[in-house]
């Protein structure tokens, strides 16, 4: 296989021959058997980096935090093989508008004066995506005491009468 230049994609069809289509024509969709190789498609589309141009080897705290909070998000969703493009990507921004929101509520529990309509906006924005990607939906705790563990033990039956 070539090199990939830009603004080609290198496709890989099932007898394992490569193939170069100019962007703009690109394969047409309803040829059987062909895939975008591998190679052809970002770090990012391939899951090897998080973002574009970012070293993952010595990240910021910004970064380190904004990772934490994808993943976090990306396992709510049942993980990375469950989870949607779209999902990810809404994710990713409410990641990004997160960070911001916690280094400006940093900033003003410091007494650094900050931009009050800038974190409305990110607090407004954070809802929004939040209720995008079914975050505000509560999620009942199952306290259901084990039947056996309930029978044996008199103090625990007390308990959960009083607590009812």
């Amino acid at each position: 296989m070539s090199a990939i230049s830009q603004g080609s994609v290198t496709v890989v069809s099932a007898s394992g021959d490569a193939q170069s289509a100019e962007s703009g024509g690109g394969v047409p969709k309803s040829q059987k058997g062909v895939k975008v190789a591998k190679r052809g498609r970002s770090r990012v589309t391939n899951g090897t980096t998080l973002l574009p141009s970012i070293k993952d080897t010595y990240p910021s705290a910004a970064f380190r935090r904004y990772r934490d909070i994808v993943a976090a998000l990306v396992s709510d969703a049942g993980g990375p093989e469950l989870c949607g493009e779209m999902r990810k990507q809404l994710s990713r921004a409410f990641a990004s508008c997160s960070v911001l929101r916690e280094q400006s509520e940093a900033k003003l529990a410091a007494g650094v004066e900050v931009d009050i309509r800038a974190h409305a906006l990110l607090c407004s924005t954070l809802t929004r995506l939040a209720t995008k990607l079914g975050g505000l939906d509560r999620v009942a705790r199952d306290i259901t005491p084990d039947p056996l563990e309930y029978a044996r033990n008199p103090e625990l039956r007390r308990r959960l009468r009083e607590a009812s």
